[in-house]
């Protein structure tokens, strides 16, 4: 809310006090801004991607930086976050999150629909090798990792991000520890028998289950009417999930177990409309520094969510330039090097220049653009104090999500989000068993918190 500063006018002979808006932090949102996009528009312009527009893969810095920018602030000012899912869930007993995500994954399935109705294949057929993920066991036993770690982080990928708009600390710690985690298991993903063994057997672990897809398997070759099934399956999931939060909240309500009130210092308060209407009354206010409601934040993302695969072919993926980010930091201290990392994975991505990374500056951009939206609420007031529990605790969740993320083939956007927009079986998949790790691990934390 806006620091309001009462000061005399002294041209009323009445002495009027009158308001005077604290927009300092604005001012530092709209200066970091600004000096981004030039930074990014130089940077495309130097790596020779400006003119790719809409090309396979989003190799344009400036667009991936951009769209970077609207996810973080979108995340930040709406409270927005996959982990919230269900921690919120288990610690404050509000599912509105979990509702408002499935609102989010059913638009988003509506967009991306239009995209195979229409028989876009330029896009699709970039997409959807990527996207579908293999339902197996290691979809799984990743998914409780990931849900397991998410627990003790009280984060995810892009929640990792996002968290340095109030707590750089924990962002550094929990970044650094999901890509470690990541590192260590790129070749779990990567499937190179000379580090784990038998090369086919891991092979069939991870991918030799089945690839399903709601738009594209149950009615072939036929685009238009693929994708109405596919999105009502979709959507009928959707509300299913809904369904059963709304019956928990009525488990609660008849135990007396109310909502606990989050904090806005923790980038967890969930706003309504009518809170928001009585909260922010001036213009400023409104324009400025008013937060978004989880179901505002929610369409936001879906829009952002159908440009990106618009303009880039790709879908949102976060959790990989983690692993390069912690493998670039072991190089530059000479700790091993660029060789030894691309034989040990098994792929030259360590070889990758700065902005060959396109998701790692999209990252970059969620990251900039959380600190955006906290600074343009006036509510940019981070804390740099971590306890050694916090940060152990932080530490291993960190890990066990990055490790995760290599049997799931992603994180919470890539193997859930992402593959749900698309219309693949695998995210649903992945939020089941997500979602058990998570309620293991919440358990767990509880207890030794």
């Amino acid at each position: 809310m806006t620091k309001i500063n009462k000061v005399k006018n002294t041209s009323s002979n009445n002495n009027e006090v009158v308001e005077k808006t604290d927009n300092s932090q604005a001012k530092i949102a709209l200066i970091i801004l600004i000096i981004t996009l030039i930074s990014s528009l130089l940077l495309a312009t130097f790596s020779n991607t400006l003119e790719n527009w809409g090309d396979e893969g989003g190799s344009n810095v400036f667009i991936r930086v951009l769209i970077g920018l609207s996810l973080g602030y979108i995340l930040v000012r709406s409270y927005f976050g996959f982990a919230g899912s269900v921690n919120r869930a288990m610690r404050g007993n509000s599912f509105k999150l979990m509702r408002a995500i499935m609102f989010m994954f059913g638009l988003t399935s509506i967009f991306i629909g239009f995209i195979y109705m229409f028989n876009m294949t330029s896009i699709t057929k970039s997409i959807n090798p990527w996207w579908n993920n293999p339902i197996s066991p290691g979809l799984a036993i990743g998914a409780i990792l990931f849900g397991f770690g998410m627990a003790f982080s009280s984060a995810c990928a892009s929640g990792g991000l996002t968290d340095g708009s109030w707590n750089p600390m924990k962002m550094i710690i929990v970044v650094m520890a999901f890509g470690l985690g990541v590192l260590l298991a790129f070749p779990m993903q990567y499937d190179k028998g000379h580090i784990i063994g038998d090369e086919s057997n891991w092979h069939n672990f991870l991918y030799g289950g089945v690839v399903f897809n709601f738009n594209q398997d149950i009615v072939k070759n036929k685009p238009m009417i693929g994708a109405i099934i596919g999105v009502s399956i979709t959507i009928i999931l959707c509300l299913t999930v809904v369904s059963i939060t709304k019956v928990m909240d009525i488990i609660l309500l008849k135990k007396n177990k109310t909502i606990s009130s989050f904090s806005e210092e923790d980038f967890s308060k969930e706003w309504t409309r009518k809170e928001l209407k009585e909260t922010y009354k001036t213009t400023y206010s409104k324009l400025i520094e008013r937060p978004l409601t989880l179901i505002e934040g929610a369409i936001s993302l879906s829009i952002v969510f159908v440009i990106m695969v618009l303009l880039t072919h790709d879908a949102w993926g976060v959790s990989t330039p983690y692993g390069l980010w912690v493998g670039h930091i072991l190089t530059t201290f000479n700790i091993v090097s660029v060789k030894q990392l691309n034989q040990y994975v098994g792929l030259p991505l360590f070889s990758l220049s700065f902005t060959q990374n396109v998701n790692g500056l999209q990252n970059i951009g969620i990251f900039i653009g959380g600190i955006i939206a906290a600074l343009s609420m006036n509510k940019y007031n981070p804390i740099f104090k971590v306890s050694v529990k916090e940060a152990m605790l932080w530490t291993f969740g960190g890990i066990l999500m990055g490790v995760g993320t290599r049997l799931s083939n992603g994180c919470n956007v890539g193997s859930l989000y992402s593959p749900i927009a698309f219309g693949s079986a695998s995210g649903w998949v992945f939020l089941i068993f997500m979602v058990i790790g998570s309620v293991i691990g919440n358990i767990i934390f509880k207890k030794i918190k």
